[in-house]
């Protein structure tokens, strides 16, 4: 959709840690600039970023499940993610706790008071080295300069499990509180830069495939035209007065459209190490405790060897453990 002249805007949103069962689910928006958007940004910006690890010194950007892995570690993500700030003049945060008061202060308190997020001024990186990432996010602000392309804007919406116990409670199931914790970023999107046309690409959620009625419960002052609904894209109009934007639900969208990748990595590496704290919370009070991921199986191995640390502690179980 064109906006300013010669200018558009792509927006991507992508989750992580929708299954666990313990820690945040992160939802994030990307909104990047561009004067080309029928080029993929992966070809307006090949001098710096790549999709894959490679030792040219290019940053990686993909699907957060193509860069992160356990037996790989953080580095990749961390690189790619404070990286991609720096260059974009957003933030050089030092600690984590800077970064989230960058990309989540939207949301009110990031953390809701949780005893293992106490202290989260860990110095930043974590893993990654300081001055490589410092090299990638000069090369990169360069080749978007040289390419007239801007990332404007990096916005995180954390979900941890005492909100969203309630707001399951409330809607009935995690689908639709992760449809509508996703709108709350669309309309955020769309309150910024409506007025210039914006696109917004999202992965599909589940199986869904016509969104319409939701869209109109969401926007019930708008105008929503489907422009087309299959099971691997649906995609419509919106006219909300003086904005308007068009919306996208695509399959595998963190593979084809890199605002989607880099709304997965942020989401992902903000999660990660939301887990290093919590996982070093509980190791504290239990000796020899093996970390988790918070997914299912190894959540409830956790779970069971922190059992008594958690009762003698006396908190709530809706305060750790999702409903579903």
């Amino acid at each position: 959709m064109p906006s300013d002249e010669g200018t558009h805007y792509i927006a991507g949103i992508d989750e992580a840690g929708y299954s666990p069962l313990l820690g945040p689910l992160m939802i994030t928006s990307v909104l990047f600039k561009t004067p080309q958007p029928e080029e993929p940004l992966w070809d307006s910006l090949r001098e710096s970023v790549s999709r894959r690890a490679c030792r040219s010194g290019r940053v990686q950007i993909n699907d957060s499940k193509k860069v992160f892995t356990p037996a790989a570690g953080l580095g990749r993500l961390e690189r790619g993610v404070l990286a991609a700030l720096a260059a974009s003049g957003i933030a050089r945060p030092e600690r984590f706790d800077e970064l989230l008061k960058t990309i989540c202060h939207h949301f009110g308190d990031p953390v809701a008071a949780q005893p293992w997020y106490e202290n989260l001024s860990m110095p930043l990186p974590l893993v990654a080295e300081a001055e490589d990432i410092s090299k990638a996010a000069a090369d990169l602000a360069a080749t978007m300069s040289k390419k007239g392309v801007a990332l404007l804007d990096i916005c995180s919406n954390p979900v941890h499990p005492p909100r969203l116990n309630r707001l399951i409670q409330q809607r009935g199931n995690k689908a639709t509180v992760l449809f509508e914790e996703t709108v709350v970023l669309i309309r955020r999107l769309l309150h910024l830069y409506g007025r210039k046309g914006i696109r917004i690409v999202a992965d599909k959620q589940g199986m869904r495939q016509y969104y319409e009625p939701l869209l109109c419960q969401a926007f019930p002052m708008s105008r929503v035209d489907i422009v087309s609904e299959s099971e691997s894209l649906s995609e419509y109009r919106i006219d909300a007065g003086e904005g308007r934007m068009e919306l996208c639900f695509a399959e595998k969208a963190d593979v084809h459209h890199l605002p989607v990748a880099l709304a997965s990595m942020v989401s992902k590496y903000v999660r990660e190490v939301f887990m290093s704290a919590f996982n070093g919370y509980w190791q504290e009070r239990v000796p020899g405790l093996k970390p988790t991921s918070g997914y299912p199986k190894d959540a409830r191995r956790f779970l069971a060897e922190v059992r008594a640390a958690w009762e003698s502690a006396g908190i709530n179980r809706g305060e750790v453990i999702r409903s579903r």
